[in-house]
């Protein structure tokens, strides 16, 4: 094994450590409204019941066997994940959903080995964010999402800027398919495609934009497909009624926005629009920022700051692919009144933002500026992990092994 393919095990490992800490020390075990549906659906398709789910929220105790309707308030997809999972391992459903966290956040090391090896390392110190360790805590259908949206960023690039292959392109229009699945606001990813298509179509690369077009309209067409089977089962193509414009007054979504986005630029905390912010949070981020201006005004003006680096394309990729998610979220957290957001909801959004800095910093063109920016990424990302990992359980273990 080489030395960079143990670091990577190494951040897999503590990672899943620290999940399972976390789980192990939350009374709850990180299970949430949201989750306790996923888990009913997914218990009522081992049963035989089919794609149901108990028609009040939260779900009454105790349950209501006759008030059962047909899941369409969320995709099918992270569901039926869980209890393929479940009937494979033969493991509890809870297990079940915290084992398929485990899988996707392997999965996604394994897309970082595949960008880069020796750095493959490097970008999953992204899980020791606040944010993301919370995600893949609790049993939510942005896990499997992450993966498929990174996946989704990947293989865009690779046909993009690649040789244009058929199997890159398949697998395209089957990931955005994917991310829809797991959640609705997956339609990015034909949106995404189709914009990315239209662009192609009128710059040099017509015959890849034309590809592009057909794969999106065709993914888009299963989805309309999909949500006309909800319009008729349920009455709504998104299983509840959602257009609620106007509820909200203007000034209440700009600062829940604000703050949500505020929360997601201190990496080791969180700051949620519905409190009070914290004296932790904001010691954090002046730590934060601090660091950062060490460390743009002892690098900002060397040399090796090039402009054009291996991995820039895909940085662009993730970026774009970021911003477009983002903005889709806003417009539809405005027309739609759901919950206030925050880091469940921004952690694509964080993740291919933090992924896309990275790869920036780890192109070899950029290997010296890489070197001086490594202690800080350690420091930073480590901070972060330390703080959000239980350590109290830790130590009472210790205790008891030499007690």
């Amino acid at each position: 094994m080489k030395r960079a393919d143990g670091y990577l095990l190494l951040v897999y490992v503590l990672v899943c450590s620290a999940l399972y800490l976390r789980i192990r020390v939350e009374p709850t075990g990180f299970i949430s409204p949201d989750s306790e549906y996923y888990l009913e659906c997914a218990q009522n398709l081992l049963d035989g019941r089919g794609f149901l789910r108990t028609d009040a929220y939260p779900i009454p105790t105790p349950r209501d066997e006759t008030r059962q309707v047909f899941f369409a308030a969320w995709p099918v997809g992270y569901p039926l994940m869980i209890a393929g999972l479940g009937w494979l391992t033969g493991l509890s459903l809870f297990w079940a959903s915290k084992l398929l966290s485990a899988g996707c956040i392997g999965g996604m090391l394994l897309l970082f080995r595949h960008i880069d090896r020796e750095h493959a390392w490097v970008l999953g110190l992204v899980f020791g964010t606040h944010t993301l360790l919370d995600v893949y805590s609790f049993t939510w259908s942005e896990v499997p999402f992450n993966f498929g949206i990174l996946a989704f960023c990947l293989l865009l690039y690779r046909f993009v800027y690649g040789p244009g292959r058929a199997a890159d392109l398949g697998l395209l229009g089957l990931c955005s398919v994917f991310l829809f699945l797991c959640r609705y606001i997956g339609v990015v990813g034909v949106l995404v495609m189709g914009a990315v298509g239209v662009y192609s179509v009128w710059s040099t690369q017509k015959a890849k934009g034309r590809q592009l077009l057909i794969v999106s309209v065709a993914s888009g067409l299963l989805i309309a497909l999909y949500l006309y089977m909800n319009y008729r089962l349920s009455g709504y193509p998104t299983g509840i009624a959602r257009n609620q414009y106007g509820v909200e007054s203007w000034g209440a979504y700009v600062y829940m926005v604000g703050r949500g986005l505020l929360s997601e630029a201190v990496l080791a905390d969180v700051a949620l629009s519905w409190r009070p912010l914290s004296g932790r949070f904001i010691v954090l981020g002046i730590f934060q920022l601090v660091l950062l201006l060490v460390f743009y005004l002892r690098e900002g003006r060397r040399v090796y700051w090039v402009t054009h680096g291996t991995y820039d394309a895909l940085a662009r990729v993730c970026l774009g692919t970021g911003a477009a998610y983002l903005v889709l979220l806003l417009v539809l957290r405005r027309i739609s009144l759901f919950e206030a957001l925050y880091g469940r909801h921004f952690s694509p959004f964080l993740l291919l933002w933090l992924v896309a800095g990275l790869l920036y910093l780890i192109a070899p063109e950029r290997r010296l500026l890489y070197r001086r920016a490594l202690p800080y990424e350690l420091l930073l990302f480590g901070l972060s992990y330390v703080l959000n990992t239980p350590k109290t359980i830790v130590l009472d273990w210790i205790r008891h092994l030499f007690g």
